[in-house]
């Protein structure tokens, strides 16, 4: 399909303005014909009066190097994308934007020895990925939960999340540091377009060639649009910005966090407890909890050395501590218990349970003895009126 058959079957929908400036119902829909005056604004969309052409130019140039331009797949999408003007642009400013990137993709693009053909360049990002919607901190907000959500998320209990490859920990300032990533990346390939768009320039003017000056043009004024926005989104202003509008995008429920109470998450991987398989770490689980170090069969000999001696050879104590261990790795509370270690001095007491905080590192905690006393007290006073009453009753 050309371009002329394109504006002859196009016909954009009438948009409503506002109830108090309703025009009369309209006999028909209005074609590409109609003057820019006569169209009410359109609701929603977002390319500018200003940045129209340029946008529009640059726009037609990607899609023909990603679709090419035998099935009219390129047009097609050229299409919906001329929707998103703020006003539309008349039959032949379109008709020259669309013919021009027609010819400068057969003269220079799809003749360069660094032409991919389109099931070639499918397989590659696309460029735009980086490029927001618009230029606004909701535009910016987008690309940063689109491109960083995998180790980004806010919930209003722990506020922004960052993850570090293995587990989701509380740190605003590395969040901060997602957002200055994403410029930097934004800077550079606006760098790279600028340079790319103003060679091509030079050369379709040496040429003499009037097509491809003007799609140079238009590729020009995109990219310093776009490395102005780069510039401007690096400001500490911006960044806050960014991060307030991108909530609604990456908040999560606090509920999810940690959500599956038998995943043991440890450096070398997730492990089910259900099962023992161990997996690969994947921030789908919201796991924000870390062993100190992994499952291994390092030590193994010298641990259950230990263990017989502090236990005195006694397998089913030495099954309790196992069963005390496995309660501490779940990560929900299914029996309440308070484990009190007694006895004389040397006998693996603080060893053995540093050792299971030293494990669970990330979920263990102190209580102080001062907290703990009272309810000792408490207890030995139970003891000995237990035995005052059995002494009495004997």
């Amino acid at each position: 399909m050309n371009m002329t058959a394109f504006l002859n079957q196009y016909k954009p929908p009438v948009m409503p303005l506002p109830l108090t400036k309703r025009p009369p119902a309209a006999s028909g829909v209005m074609g590409w014909n109609d003057t820019i005056n006569d169209r009410p604004a359109p609701v929603g969309k977002v390319i500018p009066i200003g940045q129209r052409n340029s946008t529009l130019s640059h726009k037609a140039g990607q899609l023909l190097k990603r679709y090419g331009a035998e099935d009219g797949r390129a047009l097609e999408e050229f299409k919906k994308y001329v929707a998103k003007c703020e006003q539309p642009l008349d039959a032949k400013e379109l008709s020259t934007i669309w013919n021009s990137a027609m010819k400068f993709f057969h003269g220079v693009i799809a003749v360069s020895p660094d032409y991919l053909p389109p099931d070639q360049y499918a397989a590659q990002e696309f460029a735009d990925d980086l490029i927001p919607e618009h230029y606004t901190d909701v535009g910016q907000a987008k690309r940063l939960a689109a491109l960083y959500g995998d180790k980004l998320r806010y919930s209003d209990a722990t506020l922004w999340m960052t993850y570090d490859g293995a587990r989701w920990a509380e740190n605003s300032p590395a969040a901060r540091g997602l957002v200055h990533d994403l410029t930097e990346r934004q800077l550079t390939q606006a760098r790279e377009m600028v340079t790319a768009a103003t060679d091509a320039l030079l050369k379709a003017q040496e040429q003499d060639d009037k097509a491809a000056t003007e799609q140079a043009k238009g590729d020009k004024q995109f990219a310093e649009d776009y490395h102005k926005f780069a510039r401007k989104y690096q400001h500490s202003s911006r960044i806050s910005a960014t991060l307030t509008e991108a909530t609604p995008y990456l908040q999560i429920n606090v509920d999810r966090l940690d959500g599956d109470a038998f995943l043991l998450n440890t450096p070398a991987g997730t492990v089910d407890l259900r099962s023992g398989v161990m997996r690969p770490h994947d921030p789908e689980d919201y796991c924000t909890k870390l062993t100190g170090c992994s499952p291994g069969g390092d030590g193994k000999e010298m641990f259950l050395e230990f263990l017989d001696r502090v236990t005195c050879g006694d397998r089913q104590l030495q099954d309790y501590l196992q069963m005390i261990a496995g309660m501490f790795a779940v990560g929900a509370v299914y029996r309440e218990c308070l484990i009190i270690a007694y006895g004389s001095g040397g006998n693996g007491k603080s060893t053995l349970f540093n050792l299971f905080a030293m494990v669970m590192i990330t979920t263990a905690g102190t209580v102080r003895r001062s907290s703990v006393s009272p309810l000792a007290r408490c207890w030995m006073a139970v003891q000995d009126k237990k035995a005052e009453l059995t002494s009495t009753w004997k």
